[in-house]
Order: structure tokens, then sequence, then C-alpha cells
């Protein structure tokens, strides 16, 4: 059904008012639907904002209405690029008709009547079409339902298994209250010389306990204490590390000559250790870097949500990707929660180690490589960098990371 040009079609058919989008009837939506979707996956990644990768990349069954079909119409009712590969590739629909003449303005919306299953259109091609469309998108959200139920099953599992764990030790709790109470029974029975013996022996475990608990009232005393001045220190580690940062930023000025590959890598003469310069030297273009996620922003980011803190240090290292060409992963510990995306970047690998630490899977992901491949870790867990070192890996630490990351 094309129109003669696509010049032509958009003069006829400019820019959809966003309400008039939202009271397409269902049917209407669905062929609409189609055109948009793959408009979408056709755009230039550098038009594409945040919000439309999402929707790029939901089902069918999730842009059929709600917020996600509000922002598709308001995408659609403001022009560009996104409208004029829709209409396009509507002008090329066989069941673009209809929609087409409700944009020209040529059909009135009517409000949607009761489906009949007699009607008399029940086995025309358009039919056929709308049916085929419903079905696969019943077939996305059987998939996308069913991937849901294997990740609650797999929790469900986990959880029966701790269950068990549970009823173990209850049943080992039974079992050890049974032999204390058969003793006691057997104890009874014995002369009163026994019976104030084992009494004073009660008397003392009593104590014990006691005193046990004063000392732990004790240590947690001690521990909000050390808490209070690790948190002290942190934001005086942060503030100096700030004041590094810059000075560190400062000496990118003068430059500094790549180290020589291998592994470990050779720094060139004149340059330290520890310095700026020294890791300009070894992140050259393809070097493997693997960052210590939370050793870095708890340092220099320490005050914001962890959330935050993973979206900032991310943020630093795609800018320092972009620019030297390294081939950067980022390590965190634990898992991103239940909303939060393992990643978000396309230039970063971001890895998280649920069940596991940072540092452990920092050192089998060394570990993995070749022996002779050069590799970067970037930490200031001094415990880290001797197990790296050992597997003669190279280590810089964070504020010359962010430094260069500027």
């Amino acid at each position: 059904m094309a129109t003669g040009g696509h010049e032509r079609l958009e003069d006829a058919v400019p820019a959809p008012d966003e309400e008039l989008l939202e009271r397409l009837p269902a049917d209407e939506w669905a062929v609409l639907l189609r055109s948009v979707r793959a408009a979408l996956h056709q755009l230039d990644d550098n038009v594409v904002t945040p919000r439309m990768a999402q929707l790029r990349a939901l089902p069918a069954s999730r842009l059929a209405s709600g917020r996600s079909r509000r922002d598709l119409c308001r995408f659609l009712s403001t022009g560009g690029a996104l409208w004029h590969g829709t209409l396009a590739r509507l002008d090329d629909d066989p069941d673009g008709g209809t929609v087409l003449a409700i944009l020209r303005g040529e059909v009135e919306v009517a409000a949607p009547q009761p489906r009949h299953p007699q009607r008399a259109d029940a086995g025309s091609p358009d039919r056929h079409q709308r049916l085929r469309t419903r079905a696969r998108e019943f077939r996305e959200q059987r998939d996308d339902a069913r991937r849901r139920a294997e990740g609650l099953e797999a929790r469900l599992r986990v959880e029966q298994g701790r269950v068990q764990e549970l009823e173990d030790d209850v049943r080992t709790l039974e079992e050890t209250i049974e032999a204390l109470q058969r003793r006691l029974t057997a104890a009874a029975e014995e002369r009163h010389q026994a019976v104030e013996r084992v009494r004073r022996q009660a008397d003392a475990q009593v104590a014990q306990l006691r005193d046990e608990l004063r000392k732990l009232r004790r240590r947690e005393e001690e521990r909000l204490q050390r808490r209070r001045r690790h948190r002290r220190a942190r934001e005086a580690l942060e503030r100096r590390a700030s004041e590094e940062i810059a000075d560190y930023r400062s000496s990118l000025r003068s430059g500094a000559r790549p180290a020589a590959s291998g592994r470990p890598s050779r720094l060139p003469a004149g340059i330290a250790p520890g310095t700026v310069d020294a890791a300009q030297a070894l992140l050259v273009p393809g070097r493997r870097v693997v960052v210590d996620g939370y050793n870095v922003s708890l340092q220099h980011r320490g005050h914001l949500e962890l959330e935050q803190q993973r979206l900032w240090l991310t943020t630093q290292l795609e800018s320092l990707v972009a620019r030297l060409k390294v081939r950067c992963t980022v390590v965190f510990d634990g898992d991103p929660g239940v909303n939060a995306p393992t990643s978000r970047s396309r230039l970063v690998r971001v890895r998280f180690t649920a069940g596991g630490t940072a540092d452990d899977a920092i050192v089998e992901l060394v570990e993995s490589l070749a022996a002779d491949e050069p590799v970067v870790v970037v930490t200031d867990d001094r415990e880290l960098a001797d197990r790296v070192r050992r597997l003669r890996a190279d280590v810089i630490g964070t504020a010359p990371l962010l430094a260069l990351a500027g």
C-alpha cells in the first residue's frame, strides 16, 4: 500500500496527536505497534534515549497499554526519526491502511464494539492476521511468565534447602534436650552429695555465662565505638583522596610512556610505581583491567547508597574505556538487589559475587587468563593486591584510576 514516496507521505500524515494515538482501538494499535517496534530497533544509538531503550527491550504485550503505551504515544507525537521510520513501515504494511486513514483524519475513532464469535469477518485475512499477532503476544507473555516461574522455583528450592537445614538443627537440639533430661533423671536418683555437686557445677556455669554476657556487652560497645571511629576516618580519607585526585590530575599534563608488554609489565625508566604516570603507562589500548568495585566507591563516594555508588563508578569507568580503549570489568560483592539491573553499561562489564567475595572473584578471574596476558587490578586493598601480584598482575591504586577517568 505504498503511497509513492515517503516524503509525500510525511507531508500528508504529520506527527499525530498524542491523545489520538492513545484512543486507537486495540486492533489498530497492534498494527501500528508492529511498525513502531521495527522503527525502534532501526534507530541509531545516538538518538535513542534511555527510556526508548527500555521500551525497545519490552515485549509487545507490555506495550499494549499503561505507562509504556503512553510513553510511546508521546515519542511518536513529537515527530522526528522514530515517527518517520514508523510511518515508512506502516505505509508498507498491508494492514496499515485503516491506521493511516485515522491518522489523516479520514476516519473517526469509534468506541470499541462488543465482539461476537459468529461475526461475518471471522475468516477474513485481516482477522487471521490479528489473531496471529495476538497469539504471538500471548506466547511472549507465556514465555515471560515461564521465565519468572523458573526463577521462583529456583528460589523455592534454595529456601527449601534452608528449611531442611533448620529442621536438622531442631532435631539435633531436641536430641540434646532429651539427653539432658535423661541425665537429670539419673542425677535425681543419686545421693544428696552428688546432687549438690551438680548444683555447684550449674552455679559455676551460670556465673560463666553471666561473665560471658558482660564480655559480649563490652565487645558490642567497643564495636560501636570502632564503627564511629571508622566513619570519621573514612570521611577524612575521602577528603584526602579528593585532594590527591586533584594533585594527580594536574600531573597528567606531563604525559607518560606506555609500559612494556608482558606479565607483570615493566614501567619505562623514570616512572615511579603508584603514580598517575605509572597508571597511564599501564592502561594501554586493549589492556584488560579488573576493578575492585566497592573498594573504590566506598572510599570516594561512601556517603551514597550502594546502587548510586555503582552507577557513579560505572560512569567513571565508561569515560576511561572510551578514552583509553581498555577492556574493563568491575566486580562488586553480593548481588545488585531485586530491582537493580546487573549492568547498564555496554562499555564496562559488571559482575556481582552473590555467595562469595569480590576479592576471590578477582583472583579467580586473573587466574583464568593466559599466563602471559597482561592484566591490571585496581584496588587499595593490600591483601588483595598481594594475592594478585603473586599471579604477576599489575596493581594500581584507586586515586590514579579516578585521576585518569577525569
